[in-house]
């Protein structure tokens, strides 16, 4: 074996000596002014550190919550929009209705309403011969030829004859105009939204 040179130590350096290895594995900074300086930065560090990952959990969290509200209210307006679908195409057969009813209307005052005619009604013979009523009294002789006839001896022309019935009804009225409703006070888009 070959001998080594060694020196001899008191005890209590050796104590020493290991309490301060312990310190340095406990605080490698150990306790100069730059490992304090060292040791607070760190912390700082730290402290930001924890403060941005929670700004991050916020706006992660603030993102979700946003992201949830624009579905929301992206199928509140889909559901808007198949309402208004539905009121425009309901606006669109009204329409139709109205324009039908108003050419129906213009073809009526085009065309002339008839009139009933009204034809008289024979007078019916008060006796029950077949060529008429008999005369009493001397019956009137013929005119001679080459005179003209006299508005006396002829029936009167039709329509002037007194109707036994009493006189005609009066012709109907006319049939009222049709005119489409009064259009309603448009509101607009926004309008319906206000409270």
């Amino acid at each position: 074996m070959v001998e080594e040179d060694y020196e001899l130590f008191p005890r209590r350096e050796i104590e020493k000596l290991k309490e301060e290895v312990e310190l340095l594995k406990r605080n490698p900074i150990g306790t100069t002014p730059v490992g304090k300086d060292l040791l607070s930065s760190v912390e700082q560090l730290n402290s930001s550190i924890n403060n941005m990952l929670e700004l991050f959990k916020n706006a992660a969290d603030q993102m979700k919550f946003e992201e949830k509200e624009k579905t929301d209210s992206a199928a509140r307006i889909k559901e808007l929009e198949e309402k208004l679908d539905k009121i425009i195409d309901q606006n669109y057969k009204i329409a139709e209705g109205v324009v039908a009813i108003a050419d129906m209307v213009k073809e009526m005052k085009k065309k002339p309403i008839p009139k009933p005619v009204s034809h008289p009604k024979p007078i019916p013979p008060a006796s029950p011969s077949p060529l008429g009523p008999t005369p009493v009294g001397p019956s009137p002789s013929p005119p001679p030829l080459g005179t003209p006839p006299t508005g006396l001896d002829f029936p009167p022309p039709l329509g002037t004859a007194p109707n036994p019935l009493g006189p005609a009804p009066p012709p109907p009225p006319p049939a009222p105009s049709i005119m489409p409703p009064p259009k309603p006070e448009k509101k607009g888009f926004f309008g319906k939204f206000k409270k």
